[in-house]
């Protein structure tokens, strides 16, 4: 395997150097196309790992290493065919490998859902060669992103620390800040009352106190004449009485019945 992916790294760097370098060259590159870059990088690291590398250990699993590692590298052919990407005004893409599964995919989940769905299977095909988890293969993607994070925060921080201060405002006393207030407070129009008005306002309160004074008046008869009465009757009534006890001490003063 180590042999291949020598070989195929001849064969891509050196083109035109060797009938046999350019045959094998010619016979990959149309199913691989862009993809046909990682093949030698791939076969030489898995060589690696078979021959001199862990997988070496009874019990190591270096069949689930290779076959991971093989299912990781198609997904990622197929991605690559959905982004459709041109550089130096040449279509890249992932040969008929990636063709034929954009191809498949694509009238079914759309070309989005194609390319995440592919992301996945690359992800689960690395975690199955590693023996990795999720967490461990998202790592190092979150720790750039904190990294960019605060690397933009700090950034940010040391600018705001550069500018000038503005100097801070003199505290107000209670007094203008009463007045501010008041000043702030927009202006409230009060009703003027014409000449008629107030001339017709004038007679009504006249009126008002005429009224008043000779109802006042006429309580004031009607409750002198009722005293009157009362009091008149009151000192008719002691009248006779002092009348009757005179006639009464005469008649016993004198012994005989006496009227005056």
């Amino acid at each position: 395997m180590m042999a291949l992916g020598a070989i195929t790294l001849i064969a891509l760097i050196l083109p035109g150097q060797g009938a046999l370098t350019d045959w094998w060259r010619d016979s990959i590159a149309p199913w691989f196309e862009t993809g046909r870059w990682l093949l030698p990088f791939l076969l030489l690291g898995g060589g690696w790992y078979v021959a001199g590398g862990p997988g070496r250990a009874p019990g190591s699993g270096w069949g689930m290493t290779i076959a991971g590692l093989g299912i990781a590298y198609i997904a990622a052919l197929g991605a690559f065919e959905v982004l459709k990407i041109e550089l130096f005004d040449t279509e890249r893409g992932g040969g008929r490998i990636g063709r034929f599964l954009a191809g498949t995919l694509q009238p079914l989940l759309t070309g989005p859902g194609t390319f995440v769905l592919l992301a996945a299977i690359a992800g689960l095909g690395l975690m199955l060669a590693f023996n990795l988890q999720l967490r461990d293969l998202i790592a190092p993607f979150t720790g750039a992103a904190r990294w960019v994070g605060s690397t933009t925060a700090d950034s940010m921080r040391r600018a705001n620390e550069a500018r000038p201060q503005k100097p801070a405002p003199p505290p107000a006393s209670r007094a203008a800040k009463a007045a501010a207030a008041a000043a702030a407070k927009p202006p409230v129009a009060v009703p003027m009352a014409t000449a008629d008005e107030i001339a017709i306002a004038v007679g009504r309160i006249a009126r008002r106190k005429r009224a008043a004074a000779l109802l006042h008046r006429k309580m004031h008869e009607r409750v002198d004449h009722r005293d009157r009465l009362v009091v008149g009757d009151m000192l008719l009534r002691l009248r006779r009485g002092k009348e009757r006890k005179r006639e009464v001490w005469r008649c016993g003063h004198w012994g005989a019945f006496h009227k005056n």
